[in-house]
C-alpha cells in the first residue's frame, strides 16, 4: 500500500483549543486553516477576542496577514517574547492532526525546513520554534482532576509547581467530564501549554474511562479536601490502573 502524500504545510488545517462563547459555554476546538493563520490569530487572542475572530474569518492567509498588520497596535504587548512559544504550541496541534507524517519527527533543522513554505518568517525564528516544538512534543502529559472544588490559590500553586518542575515543557491532558476545571484549561491556553482533550463534556470517570487514560497521560494530579471522600473512587481507579498519581490535599480555609 502506498504512503499517503503529505498535505502541503501551508494548507494543513487543524483543530486546537476550546474557547468560551459569549454566554460562557465552551465551543468545539477552534479550527485553523494553517499554521500561518494560527500565528496571526495568536497576536490578538488573549486580549482582543474580536480581532482574533476577524483573523479566523479571513478567507485566505494573505487576508489574515493584511488584517493583522493593519491592527498591529492591538497585538499583545509581549508578542516578541512569546511568539516562539506560540508558534511551537501551534505546531503541536498541527502535528497531532498530521500524526502519520514523518515531517514532525526529524531534527529541528529538518522541521524548520518543512515550515519554510508558510511564508515570510525568518529561518532563524523557524529553527528556534522547531527546537521549542520538539521539547513540547516529547514533554510529559499531565491531567489535573478535582481542581474545581479546590481553592484557586491551591490550584494556582500546584500549576506553578508543575510548570516550574518541567521548565514550562508539558502538555495538559484535559479530561472534559466530571472533576474537570475550566480555570486550569484557560490557564494552559493562555500560557501556550498544549491541551489534549480527553472524554466528553459530562462524562463520568468510571473504570473504563480511567483505563483509557492509561495511554494518554504521564501523571495525574488529584485535588481532594483533607478527610474528604469525593475523589476516593477516582483515586482507587487510577491506582488500580497503575497511573502515577500526585495527591494534593487542601482545607476550605487555605489561601
Amino acid at each position: 500500500m502506498s504512503k499517503v502524500s503529505p498535505i502541503p504545510i501551508e494548507n494543513l488545517s487543524f483543530p486546537a483549543y476550546r474557547l468560551p462563547g459569549a454566554e460562557g459555554e465552551y465551543s468545539p476546538p477552534a479550527a485553523f486553516i494553517s499554521l500561518a493563520q494560527w500565528f496571526e490569530a495568536e497576536k490578538f487572542r488573549p486580549f482582543h477576542r474580536e480581532l482574533f475572530d476577524q483573523v479566523m474569518l479571513a478567507p485566505t492567509i494573505k487576508e489574515a496577514r493584511r488584517f493583522a498588520k493593519q491592527h498591529q497596535p492591538y497585538w499583545r504587548g509581549d508578542w516578541l517574547g512569546v511568539r516562539n512559544r506560540a508558534m511551537a504550541c501551534g505546531m503541536v496541534y498541527a502535528a497531532r492532526a498530521d500524526a502519520h507524517q514523518e515531517r514532525w519527527r526529524g531534527t529541528a533543522e529538518q522541521i524548520a525546513a518543512e515550515l519554510a513554505p508558510l511564508g515570510p518568517l525568518p529561518p532563524r525564528f523557524l529553527l528556534s520554534a522547531a527546537q521549542t516544538f520538539i521539547q513540547l512534543r516529547d514533554a510529559p502529559r499531565i491531567a489535573l482532576l478535582g481542581a474545581q472544588a479546590a481553592p484557586p490559590e491551591i490550584v494556582g500553586k500546584r500549576i506553578n509547581l508543575v510548570h516550574k518542575r518541567h521548565e514550562s515543557f508539558w502538555n495538559l491532558s484535559y479530561w472534559q467530564g466530571r472533576h474537570s476545571c475550566w480555570r486550569v484549561h484557560d490557564w494552559a491556553v493562555k500560557a501556550h501549554v498544549p491541551v489534549e482533550y480527553l472524554g466528553s463534556d459530562g462524562d463520568r470517570l468510571n473504570a473504563k474511562s480511567i483505563e483509557a487514560l492509561k495511554t494518554e497521560v504521564s501523571q495525574v494530579v488529584v485535588f481532594e479536601q483533607r478527610k474528604g471522600k469525593a475523589m476516593d473512587n477516582v483515586l482507587r481507579g487510577l491506582r488500580a490502573a497503575k497511573i502515577p498519581v500526585d495527591l494534593d490535599l487542601f482545607t476550605d480555609d487555605e489561601t
